[in-house]
């Protein structure tokens, strides 16, 4: 199967590419409306990957975003919205997506000599998987913990993100951040089943209720290019098996 990649500004959106995108979210959600419009709204680029009759089979989404941290402005990149086609889901498509975006984001960092910082709203475990494959420095760990010099960073991001009124005990923790985007039956069951097999109790562990709207704020940074490379082997060779 040919696999179309594709990177645009959400403003540049078609109507049917929208709809496309409603459609794919909606076997994840209950009601996918609140999510899909509140993530069109709040990230400005998205990432694609398409068939040959140009059918969305995997969008990601990103806002690239200036936050003053220590009194110094940084730029900074919210990992927003992805869903993958329910029929292509073994096929690593959002995982290809991350890495276009992170070599997008490496290449600036390099281009502009200055650290990114990068952050996401977690509302599933699986994530917790997937990202240390990618990123470096990620934050809290598994068990909650997190380094107390971050702190500041952390609290600087949620005020600057709005997200400092859902604030918790515990710093990357949000209570009720989001409404209205429950996960379908299906995919409570995808997740459960792989909390079981994978052993990460993490929500469990600092009381993270995802259909009350609870949240787990991620912090991580750009890996070397080293690890790049490593990622795009492996991606390759699966596409590989894709096209075959």
């Amino acid at each position: 199967m040919k696999v179309i990649e594709e990177i645009k500004q959400i403003k540049e959106l078609t109507d049917s590419e929208i709809t496309n995108i409603f459609v794919l979210a909606q076997a994840y959600y209950v009601e996918p409306t609140s999510v899909v419009d509140s993530e069109l709204k709040r990230n400005n680029m998205i990432y694609l990957l398409k068939d040959s009759c140009n059918n969305i089979l995997c969008f990601f989404m990103v806002a690239w975003q200036k936050f003053k941290i220590h009194s110094e402005e940084r730029d900074i990149v919210y990992m927003g919205l992805t869903c993958t086609s329910q029929n292509h889901q073994e096929k690593k498509f959002s995982s290809r997506l991350l890495y276009n975006f992170t070599v997008d984001a490496y290449n600036y960092q390099q281009k502009n000599n200055q650290k990114l910082l990068l952050y996401a709203k977690v509302a599933s475990p699986i994530i917790l998987l997937m990202l240390p494959k990618i990123y470096d420095n990620i934050q809290p760990d598994w068990d909650g913990n997190y380094n107390k010099k971050d702190k500041e960073v952390i609290e600087s991001i949620k005020k600057a993100g709005g997200l400092d009124e859902f604030s918790s005990n515990h710093p990357y923790v949000l209570k009720g951040a989001t409404a209205n985007t429950k996960y379908s039956t299906n995919e409570k069951v995808r997740q459960k089943e792989f909390v079981f097999n994978s052993d990460i109790n993490t929500f469990e562990k600092l009381n993270i209720d995802e259909s009350n709207g609870d949240r787990l704020l991620i912090i991580c940074e750009i890996p070397s290019k080293s690890k790049l490379d490593s990622l795009k082997l492996k991606l390759d060779n699966n596409y590989h098996t894709i096209e075959e």
